[in-house]
């Protein structure tokens, strides 16, 4: 058959790629999953075109706010077109299918000459605990602001719920979005978003010397103004316990000036070379006290590597919970989650029994089957818009 007879898919990434006289750059954990989608195509349906686009554009990596966390690249490697989603897809030819976060006004893409797949992540109630995340960063919000906010949030609800019965089917990433959107296309399925390729060998958590960490953005929504809080109420506990501290952001500096003896400090590591290898390793338990229940990658990640999770109690971790694969507490309760995390790695066999039901977990959702799913998913709709 020849090469894009039945049609392309169209990856839309909602943030921007970078250029610099190097090369382009786009976000490491983004850059995985376009070239994992390609090389399929590529082995199972070289017929079907693969195309990235993003709603920003190209534009000067100097502009980049989290440099380190990106990836060079040329732009064959995933098939990256330099003008936005929006002019790319307005000039589209032929059978073309779009996948597009469904986020705030991506019910534009319904009017452009293409099919659009919806990818829903963030539930109503998500929303309001990030509006409370974000605005607790600058200090109590007032009432009115507060109703003014739930307002915009409501109607944003109706206008999602518009959008994805519009749409040619909906990709519900983690059980909170499938449950609140799953019912709305005929044409949706549940999954879950990350990166690992292969599970980590069975844990030894028999060793003395126990550890903790916290993984990602150091930010306000992750809950980072708990994290020095944290290190403290744990170092009370057991001085011996370490707590790494992986990633970056805003809150960096703030909590290793405040934070306990106990914090160790990594830095940002790339994903495959650095991330895995060090958390399969060093850490036992993977403390995420998130304030908002998104579907944070870190959450299957860090399972992967047979580590346990802890947090407070949100959407999506108490889907783990329900699976025993984590523990949470309830929002706020650092005291609370401190004398679990002390109780817990005094426990070894289970943090044992919770790793195992972890590690069976992933290998049952192993990226590769993420990825076969969702492209198999958009190359249907590819096929029934030919006939």
């Amino acid at each position: 058959m020849a090469v894009d007879s039945l049609g392309e898919i169209v990856i839309v990434d909602p943030g921007n790629a970078f250029e610099d006289s190097d090369g382009f750059y786009i976000y490491e954990r983004s850059f995985v999953g376009y070239k994992a989608y390609k090389d399929f195509l590529e082995e199972n349906y070289p017929e079907v075109k693969f195309t990235v686009v993003t709603e920003g554009g190209v534009i000067d990596f100097r502009t980049c706010l989290n440099p380190s966390t990106c990836r060079r690249f040329s732009k064959d490697d995933i098939n990256l077109r330099k003008e936005s989603a929006d002019e790319y897809l307005q000039s589209a030819k032929g059978n073309v299918v779009a996948l597009v976060l469904g986020k705030k006004g991506a019910e534009r893409f319904l009017s452009l000459p293409c099919k659009v797949v919806y990818i829903a992540e963030v539930t109503r109630r998500i929303r309001y605990a990030i509006f409370h995340a974000e605005s607790s960063r600058n200090g109590k919000v007032g009432v009115m602001d507060t109703l003014r906010a739930y307002l915009g949030l409501w109607k944003g609800e109706l206008a999602t719920r518009k959008m994805m019965r519009k749409s040619a089917g909906i990709q519900c990433n983690g059980p909170a979005a499938f449950e609140s959107y799953g019912n709305l296309s005929k044409n949706s399925f549940l999954y879950f978003d990350h990166r690992v390729d292969d599970v980590a060998e069975k844990k030894d958590f028999h060793k003395s010397l126990k550890s903790i960490a916290f993984s990602g953005n150091i930010s306000p929504l992750k809950g980072s103004k708990y994290i020095a809080d944290i290190s403290w109420a744990v170092y009370n506990l057991n001085p011996e316990i370490v707590f790494y501290l992986i990633g970056d952001g805003p809150d960096r500096q703030e909590i290793l000036e405040k934070g306990a003896p106990n914090i160790v400090y990594k830095g940002f590591m790339s994903y495959k070379d650095e991330w895995e290898p060090f958390v399969q390793k060093n850490i036992d338990l993977m403390v995420m006290p998130h304030l908002q229940g998104d579907p944070s990658m870190t959450y299957y990640e860090t399972l992967g590597q047979g580590v346990p999770i802890i947090g407070f109690s949100n959407e999506t971790l108490d889907f783990l919970v329900s699976q025993k694969m984590a523990w949470s507490v309830p929002q706020g309760d650092v005291q609370q989650l401190a004398q679990k995390i002390d109780g817990i790695l005094r426990a070894p066999s289970e943090l044992a029994a919770a790793s195992e039901r972890a590690r069976r977990f992933m290998t049952e959702n192993l990226y590769s089957r993420v990825v076969a799913r969702r492209i198999e998913h958009l190359v249907s709709i590819l096929k029934a818009n030919a006939s």
